[in-house]
């Protein structure tokens, strides 16, 4: 009979189909991030840089590829899920690269998110099938979760404390109501090899059994889907280097009920191999002339791996997952009946064995054995707890009796040999033990379920060494590439002051304008009617007042954070003045610890005084957008500004300013074709890399330096054409300007100032570019403190938590100490007092006790009761006010534990 079925356990289904991995992976990547800037401060760039993880950037396309991957295989299991055969041909290959993409995520730790046990969440309840609708879950990024303090961990199971994970995936096993929630990525894994294992059972159940092949075929298909739970449970879950606190820490954070459970996985496993075992024995037998000696070996191999699977029922955890349940506590029953019955077979083939050695007590007794086995079997079947079992209704008796049959029928000969005088048979425990021969491939190739990758993940993610040598080169070009486009800038800007002193290129606009008949020109007018249209000026107010509140606010917390750290070094200063001992006590000195904070608190000091600066002149050139003439052209209307501007009187010869025109169009045409020079410079230094070459080098193990930089040297080169370009398009300016100003002298001696238009244009345009100008810095400037304020909160965050852990130190240390001299006065007084209790008890008339009190003893001498002992809690409260020791007890004796008059003579002595 094929029990093989009884092993296809039920797909497990994505619950979101659409689960967003780029988000909470993102996230975590950050939260990492904030993580190695506080526990790298102080530390020099190398060390930084060696075990800092990605930035977000780095990993961004493989972010969400991993997200298409993931997406893909869901839709395809869902839509394929309720038939094996279609799934195999569907889904399965989206599970298999989506795999692999796992894979190589786990190989990186920075991937590793912690384990937390989330809230299981009840399946929708809904008469649509559990199965096709789709349960959204939500997380937060803030949510109740803690923080791991223990981030450096390398272990992904070795913290025992609840961390922040933003990760979440649900995960449902075909026809049960019951949804796991998962926190990393390897159960996601776990979930695609469950399938691919129970998919390869199930092409071992489509083989023909009649035939010597089909048991063979059947087996490798059962071995290969052992070894897949096996790599599961040794080394993707539950490696075998990890601890058993380590162990016990993942099993608990897994919230699967049973499924990834290690006993039960365990079970499957065992399960699948002794099923393997089984059809070797089946094969072996459909030989023409199989050998009983090898059955029995094969038999025997059998045993041990059915009562292991009956042993990991008993462990089986209980869970809420009904439909795994079940089917596990059926494998129990299937696991006992089938040891039972291989039990018989071992046992009469090694009968058969000895009926060929003509060894009659061993016939005997391997018979009496396999009778007794064969009745286990009926005994387990027939119970009540197997009702439900498998067995039952695959027909035990069809090809079992007949081979009972067979044992019965050499019982029968062999007592009509026991009754004409043949041996007896021999006792149970003297028969010699049968060795097993198991034919179990647990290496098989496991290549073609689990493929890897052609085109790999993290391609942009570098090795710390190459990070170093790219952000070394980048950090140069941005430099080359600024010094040669503020070059450019200067000559620019050069031009234009030389134009404007000679107000070119406004009188010739005004020229032209005069001889088409005054007005002011269409294409300023459109600019001044866009920004009126805009409201331009009362936006740039209000923009000023935001820009000035956040520069307060940055100002305050870097303010408040420097105030902070002096009050920490001076009130440190004081504390290791008042304790010498501390300074040698091993905790390191402030300067010290402050010294990373105070590095970055130069940075932000610098970055805020050239930002104080920008925002000053900002400031100086909105005040005059009530107080300057010009500013007011902006609001008049097209009709006021046309009769600011008049026309040619017509009695003037027209001037020739072709030349000067084509000039002016020239050394426009050479400022435009910098300006995309200078823009595609900036372009080519954020795509230019050096990283394809690095990696090379480091592919072919070249350690020498010089290999690498001349890599960066070579990729400089490629920017040298474009400097070239810029330095002749400053040479051909200086040319060029000079043809403009003499044509300019010219046309100035031809008009000999006759109209007055040249000054309302450049007051215009001056007024249009200050408002220019004055957007441009706000922009910069709101982005700038946009920037810059996050991370003073979070740098005043870390120098806060700094500074609680130094002042913890120091309470620490003086709690020692005086909980150290505490303990030593009293050993102190203790023995004082009890040398003085002695002395008076020897010297002590006869007594008689009058009263007693916990810490005192009052006794009556001559008639008058007098205290010999003091109470022990007046003298710790005399002691807190710093009085002496002795004086405090003797006072306390003089009045009877009096505190008040105690305290009195204290204070008067």
């Amino acid at each position: 009979m094929n029990s093989v079925k009884t092993l296809v356990l039920p797909l497990r289904i994505p619950v979101e189909l659409d689960l967003d991995l780029v988000t909470p992976l993102q996230a975590w990547l950050e939260y990492q991030q904030d993580n190695a800037e506080l526990n790298h401060q102080g530390k020099s760039e190398d060390d930084v840089n060696s075990d800092r993880p990605p930035t977000v950037l780095e990993c961004q396309s493989d972010l969400e590829r991993l997200q298409r991957m993931r997406r893909t295989m869901a839709h395809a299991l869902q839509q394929s899920c309720h038939s094996f055969t279609t799934c195999w041909e569907q889904a399965v290959p989206s599970m298999q690269e989506y795999a692999a993409a796992l894979a190589e995520f786990l190989q990186h730790e920075y991937f590793w998110l912690p384990c937390v046990d989330h809230s299981r969440r009840p399946a929708p309840s809904d008469g649509v099938s559990k199965m096709s609708s789709t349960f959204h879950a939500s997380y937060s990024f803030k949510d109740d979760d803690a923080y791991d303090d223990n981030s450096n961990s390398r272990n992904r199971y070795h913290s025992d404390e609840p961390c922040w994970n933003p990760f979440r995936s649900h995960w449902q096993t075909l026809g049960s109501d019951h949804i796991d929630v998962f926190g990393g990525l390897e159960w996601e894994r776990a979930n695609i090899i469950w399938n691919l294992c129970t998919l390869e059972i199930y092409r071992a159940t489509q083989k023909d059994l009649t035939k010597k092949t089909g048991w063979v075929q059947t087996g490798a298909h059962l071995c290969t889907a052992a070894a897949l739970l096996r790599r599961l449970r040794t080394e993707e879950l539950y490696p075998e280097s990890t601890s058993t606190a380590s162990l016990t820490t993942a099993l608990a954070c897994s919230t699967s009920s049973i499924a990834f459970q290690l006993h039960t996985l365990r079970m499957w496993e065992y399960a699948i191999l002794a099923e393997a075992q089984r059809t070797s024995y089946e094969a072996f037998r459909k030989l023409p002339r199989p050998r009983h000696f090898m059955l029995a070996k094969l038999a025997a191999a059998a045993i041990p791996l059915y009562q292991q699977v009956d042993s990991d029922a008993i462990l089986m955890p209980v869970g809420s997952d009904a439909t795994l349940r079940q089917r596990y506590q059926e494998w129990s029953v299937w696991s006992r009946a089938w040891e039972s019955w291989m039990t018989a077979l071992m046992h009469y083939h090694q009968a058969m064995e000895h009926v060929e050695k003509q060894q009659n007590a061993m016939v005997m007794a391997r018979l009496n054995v396999a009778l007794d086995a064969v009745d286990a079997c009926r005994r387990v079947l027939s119970s009540p707890s197997s009702s439900s079992s498998p067995l039952r209704n695959q027909q035990y008796q069809k090809w079992e009796i007949p081979v009972e049959s067979m044992v019965q029928d050499m019982i029968q000969e062999r007592q009509e040999m026991l009754e004409e005088g043949g041996p007896r048979p021999i006792p149970l425990d003297e028969l010699p033990e049968i060795p097993t021969q198991s034919s179990l491939n647990m290496t098989p190739d496991l290549s073609q379920l689990l493929p890897s990758l052609h085109d790999h993940f993290f391609q942009s993610v570098l090795s710390p060494r190459t990070r170093q040598y790219v952000q070394d080169f980048r950090y140069e070009v941005e430099q080359l590439v600024y010094a040669k486009a503020l070059l450019g800038e200067e000559h620019t800007e050069r031009a234009r002051k030389a134009l404007a002193a000679v107000q070119l290129p406004h009188s010739l606009t005004a020229y032209r304008q005069e001889l088409a008949g005054g007005g002011v020109p269409e294409d300023l007018w459109e600019r001044v009617q866009l920004l009126q249209i805009e409201r331009r000026e009362s936006h740039i107010k209000s923009e000023l007042w935001e820009l000035q509140d956040q520069a307060e606010q940055a100002r305050r917390l870097l303010k408040q954070v420097s105030q902070q750290l002096d009050e920490d070094l001076e009130m440190d200063r004081y504390f290791r003045k008042s304790y010498p001992d501390y300074a040698v006590s091993g905790n390191n000195p402030i300067e010290d610890i402050q010294q990373p904070f105070r590095t970055q608190m130069q940075r932000f000091q610098r970055l805020m005084t050239e930002a104080e600066e920008s925002d000053a002149l900002v400031v100086q050139k909105s005040e005059t957008l009530e107080t300057d003439s010009k500013f007011r052209l902006l609001r008049m209307s097209k009709s006021q500004l046309d009769r600011l501007f008049p026309g040619s009187s017509g009695d003037q010869n027209a001037i020739n300013v072709t030349a000067l025109s084509q000039h002016l169009v020239d050394l426009s045409l050479l400022f435009r074709d910098r300006e995309g020079l200078v823009q595609a410079l900036r372009e080519e230094v954020k795509t230019v890399s050096i990283v394809p070459q690095l990696q090379e080098l480091e592919k072919n193990r070249v350690h020498d330096e010089g290999a690498y930089r001349q890599v960066a040297a070579s990729a400089k080169l490629s920017f040298q054409h474009k400097f070239l370009v810029l330095e002749q398009s400053i040479e051909r300016q200086g040319k060029l300007l000079a043809m403009i100003l003499k044509e300019n002298e010219l046309f100035m001696e031809a008009r000999q100032q006759k109209a007055g238009g040249e000054a309302f244009i450049v007051k215009l345009e001056d007024a249009l570019e200050e408002m220019d100008h004055l957007t441009d810095h706000l922009r910069e400037g709101k982005a700038f403190y946009d920037s810059i304020l996050p991370k003073l909160q979070k740098w005043k965050l870390a120098v806060e938590d700094m500074s609680a852990r130094v002042a913890i130190d120091r309470c620490d240390y003086e709690d020692s100490l005086r909980r150290n001299r505490q303990e030593a006065e009293d050993a102190r007084m203790a023995a004082t007092y009890g040398q003085s209790t002695s002395s008076q008890t020897e010297a002590a008339p006869p007594t008689r006790v009058m009263a007693t009190h916990p810490g005192v003893q009052s006794v009556s001498i001559h008639g008058s009761a007098r205290v010999t002992q003091v109470d022990d809690e007046k003298v710790a409260s005399l002691l807190a006010m710093d009085f002496d020791p002795d004086a405090i007890v003797a006072a306390l004796l003089k009045y009877n534990n009096n505190m008040d008059q105690a305290l009195n003579e204290l204070l008067g002595g």
